[in-house]
């Protein structure tokens, strides 16, 4: 016999009081407010309306094991639910992962006024150094926001990759001592990641080596903005 899946409770969420089960592909369970993701999300509401009755007898079965996972689904909560996200103290990469994946879920369910929560504190966390500015850079190509990824540029100088224990200098990880936003040194989930409109305009703006060498962001960062937006100029005819 199977367990019975894990229902979430947590003091700080209101929504494990609620009628409808979202159930991540975890098998975790969270008891929700059916107008809660009517409002915050176009996809769940339109799958509300049109499977009404099916959704409050099993509830909504989440499946992808990256981006609906019981962690991106606490996170999104958090936002609908107008709480505090709970911010790991030391793992800055670990909950930047997080935030990354939950940037893919937002824009798979169509989440308009909860993207624009997640960018607000996506600047709080990263003036906080709780996310590194090249997660944040991967998050602001998704999301197509040109401001946030300037922001993300302004904050890099002190960041560098961390020494972990590993050999590999494939891919996985980034190079050791080198500057987290040096495409050249990066790892494959952000080669993967920055979209290539966004990865043109890192690389243009970085193109003199000796501003990242010289810890000039600033700079940098206008240079980006001013790139991005001929861009956009172009494209726009």
């Amino acid at each position: 016999m199977e367990d019975d899946p894990k229902v979430e409770e947590n003091s700080q969420h209101e929504e494990t009081k609620g009628d409808i089960k979202l159930i991540a592909s975890d098998g975790t369970v969270f008891m929700v407010h059916p107008y809660c993701l009517k409002s915050s999300s176009r996809v769940f509401c339109s799958m509300l309306e049109t499977c009404d009755s099916e959704v409050s007898n099993e509830g909504i079965v989440l499946h992808d094991k990256e981006i609906e996972s019981s962690s991106v689904i606490r996170l999104y909560l958090d936002f609908v639910y107008g709480n505090v996200p709970t911010v790991p103290d030391k793992s800055w990469k670990e909950f930047g992962k997080v935030c990354r994946l939950t940037s893919r879920f937002l824009i798979k369910y169509d989440c308009p006024p909860i993207i624009l929560a997640f960018r607000l504190a996506l600047l709080e966390w990263l003036a906080d150094k709780a996310i590194g500015p090249h997660d944040v850079f991967l998050i602001a190509s998704e999301l197509d926001n040109i401001k946030l990824a300037c922001n993300a540029l302004k904050t890099s100088e002190d960041w560098v990759w961390p020494h972990i224990n590993s050999n590999d200098i494939h891919g996985s990880t980034g190079v050791v001592d080198c500057s987290v936003m040096d495409l050249h040194a990066a790892p494959l989930y952000m080669i993967e990641g920055i979209t290539p409109k966004y990865m043109l305009g890192l690389l243009r703006a970085t193109e003199d080596s000796k501003s990242m060498s010289s810890g000039d962001w600033e700079t940098i960062a206008k240079s980006f903005g001013e790139c991005m937006g001929c861009m956009e100029n172009e494209k726009n005819g």
